[in-house]
């Protein structure tokens, strides 16, 4: 990112369409890795839209699961999405 000359102006950071996976056999959870990017994006001076972040949980649709995690708090569960104009 280029570097602004005069103090007196303002800097914008933005970030668009990102997508973090975390595999069912991570050693961490969603939750953790979700609140180590909102820690990130802070440090940046950066905000996370959670009005349009959605989380989806992906399973084997011959296996499904017994448990399903609770929703990170302030994050809608789907069961769909559009990412880069796709919808999943």
């Amino acid at each position: 990112m280029a570097h602004i000359v005069s103090h007196a102006s303002n800097k914008i950071h933005c970030c668009d369409d990102s997508t973090l996976l975390v595999p069912g056999n991570s050693d961490v959870n969603a939750k953790m890795e979700f609140t180590h990017i909102q820690d990130w994006a802070k440090h940046n001076s950066m905000i996370i839209n959670l009005g349009k972040t959605k989380e989806i949980i992906f399973y084997n649709p011959r296996v499904i699961p017994n448990y399903t995690p609770p929703p990170i708090f302030g994050i809608e569960q789907a069961s769909s999405a559009k990412l880069l104009g796709v919808y999943i």
